[in-house]
């Protein structure tokens, strides 16, 4: 009995961490970190967590003496629960973070959600829904569906048509057309991306797996002077800062390749582990009317100031440059 009770724990606690990834990556995808994509993903999540609870629970209730194990209220506060341990084994392996377990409203939900599933099973009854609302249920569904294949379609097209890798004995050229960048390193190093981040890439040493090297873009004004290009990185250190529990170590005008460049130059201290991070931002002070002014690359070293391969670092650091 207990087995079948976990298997619809961990059946409907699945579904529900789906569900909640996904609309998580759309309103990111549509609204970045705003407030709207906060207010936006709690809304759905409550929603999601009711249904899963009320689902979930009438499964249970078929489940003959299910009620020694708990109240309907308990089973979909546990449904919801095992959702959130999910969540946060998913992302201890692929975002290497803890988070903390979802909030106690979602919980709160899924067990409102139990408690009514029993109420109307011992009623006889079910939820009525009005047709206008079945079709626009439907309509909502279908906009998701579509747009979750766009975002699948997308990556997929740019990864096969806009990235190119070419092999140059020992190195490695990895181009990206669509955002208009290239630099070169060694084919040993391991190369991740992720699909639904496009423009992001992060390099990792062999040698060395505590050190890593990114390129990614920021959302900017135009830059015309370095000048504003310190401006816009110590706004970045402000806000790392005041949000991130950042310590600025340096900003400072620097050059990179002949190119002029601002080196901002900051620390993390998690537990008993400090990264450092090196990030050079690099503007195309010609560049006009396109969406992207300003690139970055960091260097990310775990305990110690410098990585280990820095002439390696340095070489990669100068391949970078801007592709028509």
């Amino acid at each position: 009995m207990i087995s079948k009770i976990l298997k619809v724990y961990f059946v409907y606690g699945g579904l529900l961490l789906i569900a909640n990834l996904i609309t998580g990556l759309i309103f990111y995808f549509l609204f970045g970190g705003s407030i709207i994509k906060t207010i936006s993903s709690i809304i759905f999540g409550i929603t999601f967590a009711w249904i899963a609870g009320y689902k979930g629970v009438k499964a249970i209730i078929k489940i003959q003496g299910y009620e020694k194990y708990g109240t309907a209220y308990s089973h979909g506060f546990m449904i919801v629960l095992v959702q959130s341990i999910l969540g946060s084994i998913f992302a201890y392996i692929f975002l290497k973070q803890i988070f903390i377990l979802e909030g106690l409203i979602y919980l709160l939900g899924g067990a409102h959600g139990g408690k009514l599933a029993l109420e109307l099973v011992q009623k006889n009854t079910n939820i009525v829904v009005s047709k206008p609302i079945k079709i626009l249920f439907g309509i909502i569904l279908g906009l998701f569906v579509l747009f979750c294949l766009f975002l699948a379609g997308n990556s997929v097209f740019y990864k096969f048509f806009d990235i190119k890798t070419v092999q140059q004995g020992q190195n490695i050229q990895y181009v990206d057309k669509k955002f208009g960048y290239s630099f070169v390193y060694p084919k040993s190093w391991k190369k991740t991306a992720n699909p639904f981040t496009p423009g992001y890439v992060t390099i990792t040493s062999d040698k060395d797996p505590q050190t890593s090297l990114g390129f990614w873009y920021k959302d900017s004004p135009k830059i015309n002077t370095v000048d504003e290009l310190k401006k816009f990185v110590e706004d970045d250190a402000k806000y790392s800062e005041e949000n991130q529990n950042g310590k600025t170590e340096s900003i400072e005008e620097t050059i990179l390749n002949g190119k002029d460049v601002v080196l901002w130059k900051t620390s993390y201290q998690e537990s008993s582990k400090y990264t450092y991070w090196q990030q050079y931002y690099i503007a195309d002070y010609e560049a006009q009317n396109q969406n992207i002014y300003v690139w970055i690359m960091w260097i990310a070293t775990e305990n110690k100031k410098e990585p280990n391969e820095k002439e390696v670092v340095t070489n990669i650091l100068n391949s970078f440059k801007f592709i028509p």
